[in-house]
């Protein structure tokens, strides 16, 4: 390996899809995340791989819980998170703290595996899932005094399922 190789030095990014509900319409925070195994060199010119198993999930869930909420954080101190009708009490700092201690008692969950079919199918997919629209015209079954519609039944939870 060559003396001046640093990965870290790469220019590197992510693609990130924040989703609040699942099929059946259940509210189930998570996000899909594309994050290349590498980066460009800081002259532009050649892809600079990570070494295989650079960031184990562990180290990688740890790693994304602390950037989300240092972010979090970061963005009520300086003015830029702001709550509305019923979330409106986490305006106060106190309350906003305590409303992310449980976050950071929690054991996030980070899923990761090689791309299997190319980048192409990968950001394909994504596409798919950050364009679906939860209540989209076929789920609709009619409207009066109130709505009607059809979700997908969910599965029932194994103890293996996160």
């Amino acid at each position: 390996m060559r003396s001046d190789f640093d990965p870290m030095a790469a220019t590197r990014a992510a693609l990130s899809s924040p989703t609040r509900h699942n099929p059946a319409l259940r509210i189930n925070p998570h996000a899909h995340c594309i994050v290349p195994g590498g980066g460009i060199s800081p002259d532009g010119k050649r892809w600079i791989p990570c070494k295989r198993g650079f960031l184990p999930p562990r180290v990688l869930s740890r790693l994304f819980q602390r950037l989300v909420l240092e972010g979090l954080t970061a963005a009520f101190d300086a003015g830029q998170l702001h709550f509305f009708t019923g979330l409106s009490g986490l305006n106060d700092k106190a309350a906003f703290t305590a409303a992310l201690a449980p976050l950071r008692r929690t054991d996030w969950v980070v899923y990761a595996k090689r791309i299997f079919a190319g980048p192409k199918r990968v950001l394909a997919y994504l596409a798919r899932y950050t364009h679906r629209v939860a209540i989209s015209n076929d789920r609709l079954l009619g409207m009066a005094a109130s709505l009607a519609l059809r979700v997908r039944a969910e599965l029932p939870r194994s103890s293996s399922m996160c």
